[in-house]
């Protein structure tokens, strides 16, 4: 066990009774010492890779020692596009308003609107600016509060957006 958690002294010794009361109440942590039954690879090489890394196992023992996961951060806009052009503005501003500090997400499927509303829904973000030809001819759009409904006009330019999120 030291060997293989890289532990030792005191800090192994609680590990690995822990360890071993999770496994003696569940059957979760130890690996069954059954032969494979099935069809036997013994006289044939079969080249393979696998890999595994136990991340079941790991939530589970952290939640029977009471660690909690933070949430994620919610993202704090939805930039959903019309249209190529669209696409192309969405893109920008998204990459500028990242590097201002918004959590800001966009389309990447070139879905149709009602799929990235349903989407923006999903990822449960803050707020939504829809962009079509229209709106980049007149370089504004509306910053929708997706809680409380409140819509705001806003230049389709990284510092206006940024200073209504921030």
């Amino acid at each position: 066990y030291e060997k293989l958690s890289g532990m030792t002294g005191t800090a192994m010794t609680e590990e690995k009774e822990f360890v071993d009361e999770i496994s003696e109440k569940n059957d979760i942590l130890s690996v069954p010492n059954e032969p494979f039954e099935g069809d036997s690879f013994e006289e044939t090489d079969v080249p393979c890779v696998g890999f595994g890394m136990g991340i079941e196992r790991i939530l589970m023992l952290m939640e029977a020692k009471g660690i909690e996961i933070e949430d994620r951060t919610l993202p704090d806009l939805y930039i959903a596009s019309i249209g190529e052009n669209a696409h192309k503005k969405a893109f920008e501003l998204c990459y500028g308003l990242r590097l201002a500090g918004v959590k800001c997400e966009i389309d990447h499927m070139q879905r149709g609107v009602k799929p990235q509303f349903k989407y923006a829904d999903k990822i449960r973000a803050l707020n939504v600016i829809t962009i079509g030809d229209s709106e980049i001819e007149s370089s504004s759009a509306t910053l929708k509060n997706m809680v409380s409904g409140e819509q705001t006009p806003c230049k389709l330019a990284v510092e206006d957006i940024a200073k209504l999120l921030i």
